[in-house]
């Protein structure tokens, strides 16, 4: 039997529960004269020895360690390297780099992540729930790497974690007074450049932190600020997902006039650019009476700015100009020549053509200014004892996402003639204009003008009290712990938009005056597109008139006749109450955790096992529409309630193979609940009878339709994983390891928006687009991750200052998606999953001197399907991402004890962005062709930037 202090045992276990937030705060000072100790001891010994210093990126590198090791679960970890040296620009960007995950970006930042595959995660705030507005997660990249000392990943849950996601959660943890011997006054400024946008923004954080004692005890406080800045635009050149089908009637040259072939039924460039801050502080009070107790105070402000354009110039392929009419002077047939057809295709596809007449090309520029305010307070106590650790936690969070949009569209007063290549030499779409002038502001007419508003919300309190217990009955259970939580959510959403069209009384956009007309930013590094540049419209002058342009619209449409759609543009935006809902949810949850010890052999095993019981009463609230034959328009409320309980058990071992190898085995269950706004019961219906095609049915069946119609879904029930875990871990040295991972999940439920044949009682059939559940699935796969610095005795010591770490995941997974009858497909692929992902970095550190090179790839991926009506047309269809990859890299140097100068690059390769479309084609079912284009070629943001950090 081990004969073990509880106080140890409880620091050691505190390492691996996000619910005992302070694990692994050890203060940097600390971290040092510990090393300088063992140093001085070395030097007594033999004055020859080496000593590396325990500090930077090894003090890191030991503390992530450190999680790993001696955590209960499947945990990996970043640490800090000291304050506001988290890597990257982001929380979402440095997660990364951990084994097992995949993230996506936009806009030159990582915005989504997936664990394993699975984007269905929870995320808490140094161990307590925390999410932004009315999502149930946390958006990661609003915090700024600046605030945070360290991230954790569970891959795998036990009874006492805020229950995980499906995918897992993730932990974000900032630091404390007490985490300091002392005084403490850090912090640091930043500067980056972005060569897309062609500016450079700021950043910065300072941190301030203190203890004192006094006569109640030993008392601190620490306040941080961060602020992160960035200017971003990317810029892309596309073609569109779906294809049109050339007909007899158009202006086609011989000998091809009879059409029947496919081609993309628009090109385009779409480009982002904007400008995003986010301002964040958190502060922390912490009171110790005693060396048992320690009450905390403790809050953070999350936030976030947005100020951007989206451009988009559109030149249809196929349209016709329904603005003139058969009537008019101007031809509105499509005219096609100089067909060119790709290689292989028998004169089906088009790979390039001279295009003129039809549709004119289009344009929109959408200025948007959203705002993110999250706000969390918690206070909480803790009390240990030899053989008593008793802790509790009340927090109340609250937060708001808006966004506001004003879109002027535009459009030219004639259809020039494009030069058109489908597949240009990169694969992307490439157009020229034969005869236009993109800066010649007469061309352009007013198109219309759209407006919209989006607030989401969500609140809630939170409370929880865990206690754990040294049994004294032996290691075969040495240790109990068990609590209770109790949270109670609100969350909302209310939304309002409308748009003014009046292309057709072809205004020049000329005359109005107050629009100030100036050429758009060049998105692009290559010369391949020609036009690369039009006019439009000002963001100020855009928003500075928004008043003026509603009333334009409001006198256009009067005069068009269209009453009700110049009534909602009589005076400010309303919100539609067939788009809001709101939603309650309370939830509460006990559980008990167990923890034993065994000697099998010459081999001890810890065995953790726990079970966790969680009841939800949820109710959901909306408003259903339906418009009837004659078009009048019926509102009335919705509302659905639901009780559900959730029993998640799990049970795991840690197996000391030898000193420095162990190995974990684990089965658990997990949960993620659906999404407020899918729970909606709102259900929105047009009567109208048509007949539409059965996607079900491969023979081109058809199908009386009585109804259309949306709707939430208020009977969703969770998603569900059953997750089985092994891996084999050989610590080697302080920041040296390798493991091996291998895992398994049952999947069930996964939640996707699909169109559904219901037969109504009322409504008679209704063709339903809305959620649903997916029937159930499986993924599985392994990681392999290594880190360490070159200690080794066989090489020379000027290699000792070199590291590496690396890793890769490799998964498979796949599931059942429901059709429209009501059955399921067969087997495909989880949209969103790289087969493969890899993480290589190699950095150095001597002396004052460090740096780091990391590399990033990821396999491509599905977006999502497509359906072929004819069974024999094998192979993909939908839209998939190419594989991604990217280059970072960073270095430092350190003055003197108190400052820190550093220089940054990322997105080094700048490699574009691409997916693309497979679609299915045929003169009938029974011959049908795959047709694939790519979609997007995406230029993104490579950065440049220093700064300087400081520490007293």
């Amino acid at each position: 039997m081990r004969n073990i202090p509880f106080a140890q045992t409880a620091l050691t276990l505190a390492l691996a529960t996000a619910i005992a937030p302070a694990f692994a705060e050890q203060a940097d000072e600390d971290t040092e004269v510990q090393a300088q100790n063992a140093e001085s001891s070395a030097e007594t010994a033999d004055e020859t020895t080496e000593i590396i210093q325990v500090k930077g990126l090894r003090s890191s590198l030991m503390k992530a360690q450190d999680i790993k090791m001696n955590s209960d679960s499947f945990v990996d970890a970043i640490v800090a390297e000291d304050i506001g040296k988290l890597p990257d620009v982001t929380a979402a960007e440095s997660i990364a780099r951990i084994a097992g995950v995949q993230v996506t970006r936009y806009n030159d930042e990582a915005n989504a992540i997936l664990i394993r595959g699975l984007p269905d995660i929870t995320t808490t705030y140094n161990g307590r729930e925390f999410f932004t507005a009315e999502l149930r997660r946390g958006q990661l990249q609003d915090f700024p790497s600046q605030a945070l000392a360290g991230i954790e990943v569970y891959k795998s849950g036990t009874a006492d974690l805020v229950e995980p996601g499906l995918a897992g959660l993730v932990n974000l943890r900032t630091r404390r007074p007490f985490d300091f011997e002392g005084e403490k006054f850090a912090g640091g400024l930043h500067y980056g450049y972005n060569d897309q946008s062609e500016k450079a923004s700021p950043a910065g954080n300072l941190l301030y932190s203190n203890r004192w004692n006094t006569s109640i005890g030993e008392v601190g406080f620490l306040g941080n600020l961060t602020y992160a800045q960035s200017k971003y635009y990317n810029g892309l050149r596309y073609n569109s997902t779906w294809n049109s089908i050339a007909v007899p009637w158009w202006e086609i040259e011989a000998p091809h006039q009879e059409g029947g072939f496919v081609m993309p039924a628009q090109v385009g460039i779409f480009s982002e650019n904007g400008k995003r801050s986010r301002p964040s502080a958190n502060f922390a009070v912490q009171w110790r009476p005693d060396d048992k107790l320690e009450v905390y105070v403790d809050g953070i402000y999350q936030g976030f700015r947005g100020e951007g354009n989206t451009d988009n110039i559109i030149v249809p392929t196929s349209d016709w100009n329904w603005l003139h009419g058969n009537g008019a002077d101007v031809p509105f047939d499509v005219k096609l020549t100089n067909l060119e057809f790709v290689e292989g295709t028998n004169n089906l596809q088009v790979a390039s053509m001279t295009k003129s007449q039809g549709l004119p090309p289009h344009f929109f520029r959408s200025t948007g200014k959203d705002y993110t305010n999250t706000y969390q307070f918690a206070a909480g106590a803790k009390y240990i004892s030899d053989d008593v650790k008793l802790e509790t936690d009340l927090a109340y969070t609250d937060s708001e996402y808006h966004h506001d949009a004003w879109s002027w569209d535009t459009g030219l007063s004639y259809s020039p003639t494009f030069n058109i290549n489908f597949i240009a030499d990169d694969g992307a779409a490439v157009f020229e204009p034969l005869d236009w002038d993109p800066t010649d502001e007469s061309t352009y007419e007013a198109r219309g003008f759209f407006n919209s508003v989006y607030d989401v919300a969500g609140s809630g309190w939170q409370w929880r009290t865990d206690l754990e217990v040294a049994t004294g009955l032996g290691d075969w259970l040495h240790t109990v712990k068990t609590g209770v939580r109790w949270s109670d959510r609100r969350a909302s959403k209310k939304q309002g938009a409308r748009y003014a069209g009046f292309w057709e009384q072809s205004i020049k956009i000329s005359d109005i005056e107050y629009l100030d007309m100036a050429l758009t930013h060049d998105p692009f590094r290559s010369d391949v597109q020609k036009t690369r540049q039009y006019l439009a419209p000002t963001r100020d002058s855009i928003r500075n008139n928004a008043d003026k342009l509603r009333e334009m619209s409001y006198n256009i449409l009067l005069d068009k006749g269209d009453s009700y759609g110049a009534s909602l543009w009589e005076s400010d935006l309303q919100l539609d109450p067939a788009l809001n809902w709101q939603a309650t949810e309370t939830t509460f949850a006990a559980y008990v955790q167990t923890k034993s010890y065994f000697d099998i052999g010459d081999v001890g095993v810890d065995v953790f096992s726990g079970l966790r019981v969680t009841q939800t009463i949820s109710k959901s609230e909306g408003f259903s529409t339906v418009v009837n034959e004659d078009g009048e328009r019926i509102v009335s409320p919705a509302i659905a309630k639901n009780t559900y309980t959730d029993v998640l058990p799990n049970i795991s071992f840690r197996a000391q193979l030898t000193d420095d190898l162990q190995m974990r085995g684990g089965f658990t269950q997990t949960r993620t609940k659906p999404n407020f706004g899918d729970l909606n019961p709102a259900l929105n219906i047009t009567q109208r009878q048509d007949t539409v095609d059965n996607p079900n049915i491969p023979d081109g069946e058809q199908v009386q339709i009585d109804a259309f119609g949306s709707s939430g879904n208020p009977d969703l029930k969770s998603l569900t994983s059953d997750n089985y875990d092994l891996s084999l871990e050989y610590y080697f040295s302080q920041t040296g390891y390798v493991s091996g991972a291998l895992f398994y999940k049952e999947l069930d439920g996964f939640i996707n928006w699909y169109t559904r044949f219901i037969e109504s009682d009322r409504y008679g059939l209704v063709q339903l687009h809305r959620p649903e559940n997916a029937a159930e699935g499986k993924l599985e796969g392994w990681e392999i991750n290594a880190s360490t610095f070159l200690e080794f005795d066989f090489m020379p010591k000027f290699m000792h200052a070199f590291g590496l770490s690396a890793n890769v995941t490799q998964l498979e997974g796949y599931n059942k998606t429901p059709k429209g009858d009501g059955t399921f497909e067969e087997d495909r692929k989880i949209p969103g999953l790289s087969k493969m992902t890899y993480n290589a970095a190699v950095f150095y550190e001597k002396d004052n001197f460090s740096m780091r090179l990391s590399y990033n790839k990821r396999d491509a991926w599905v977006n999502w399907y497509g359906s072929s009506p004819s069974p024999q047309l094998d192979g993909f269809l939908g839209n998939q991402t190419k594989s991604r990859n990217r280059l970072d890299f960073g270095m430092s140097y350190n003055i003197n004890d108190n400052f820190t100068v550093y220089f940054d690059m990322a997105n080094i390769l700048a490699k574009p962005f691409e997916n693309y479309t497979v679609n299915s084609f045929g003169p009938s079912d029974e011959e049908q062709y795959s047709v694939s284009y790519v979609q997007d070629l995406r230029e993104e943001g490579r950065y440049f930037g220093g700064g300087v950090r400081f520490s007293f």
